[in-house]
């Protein structure tokens, strides 16, 4: 719930983004072909075929949000709602299913990989008190808690554009926390702060995961430098709707605070 409202935010920013990019150089989000435009009947008579999609969506996140289910949980009872569906549109046969399972198992495996290495690396720096150490070291910084927020927030961003979201909570949230509780800082607040950061990472070049998810996707005349270019003001947007966020702290925890 603490996400909704950051999440808004990034759109709405990304939308004026947008917009204005494209009213000073429109050959950058061309209109559509007047023969590919659709009346207002047309849509509506659309709307059948695309009813069952929306509906696993809103199950899927309203289960989540509703608490019926977890997010893992949930992408199982998506993967099965998308069957049915295909089943339903008849676009179920082997070749499509050994294509999903192909695929998934490539992007699972990958971040397995990674799971399994920030696993290793959050063992050994807790075994050795490397955790320890660093946490008092952070707690003895002289910048009081909004400076050490940024400089974990910081080290965070900069862990972001070279491994995995998954990797970094690993390895950070030991160190982190115990820094946290001694400033007596909320921990929602702080851990919505770091799960925003990290999403950051996502897109952060040169190692952002969905920088290489697009890279597979797009022309093949499209190179990774031209992707680096896209997404650089994207990460600029959110940075400042994390600087938001950590001026303003009811951004985060308001709609959290109405779950109890």
């Amino acid at each position: 719930m603490g996400g909704i409202i950051p999440g808004i935010l990034c759109t709405v920013f990304y939308s004026l983004y947008i917009a204005i990019r494209c009213t000073l150089k429109p050959e950058l989000g061309p209109p559509l072909p007047k023969e590919e435009l659709y009346s207002t009947v047309e849509k509506l008579k659309a709307i059948p075929k695309v009813f069952l999609p929306i509906l696993l969506i809103a199950l899927v996140l309203g289960g989540i949000y509703a608490g019926i289910f977890t997010p893992t949980e949930a992408a199982g009872f998506g993967a099965i709602g998308a069957l049915i569906i295909a089943t339903i549109h008849r676009k179920l046969n082997f070749e499509n299913l050994y294509t999903g399972l192909k695929l998934s198992f490539k992007v699972t495996s990958m971040i397995m990989w990674l799971v399994i290495g920030g696993g290793c690396y959050s063992t050994l720096v807790t075994t050795t008190g490397t955790a320890n150490l660093v946490s008092e070291f952070l707690s003895a910084m002289p910048f009081g808690a909004t400076g050490v927020i940024s400089v974990m927030l910081t080290i965070t961003l900069i862990m972001g554009m070279f491994i995995d979201p998954v990797a970094i909570t690993m390895i950070c949230v030991p160190v982190f926390l115990p820094v946290i509780k001694s400033f007596g800082i909320d921990p929602l607040w702080f851990m919505l702060l770091f799960s925003l950061a990290t999403c950051i990472g996502y897109i952060t070049p040169p190692f952002g995961l969905n920088i290489f998810y697009m890279k597979g996707v797009v022309d093949k005349n499209i190179s990774l430098i031209d992707i680096y270019k896209g997404v650089f003001p994207f990460c600029v947007i959110k940075a400042l709707v994390l600087l938001l966020c950590m001026a303003f702290p009811f951004l985060l925890t308001w709609l959290p605070s109405l779950m109890d």
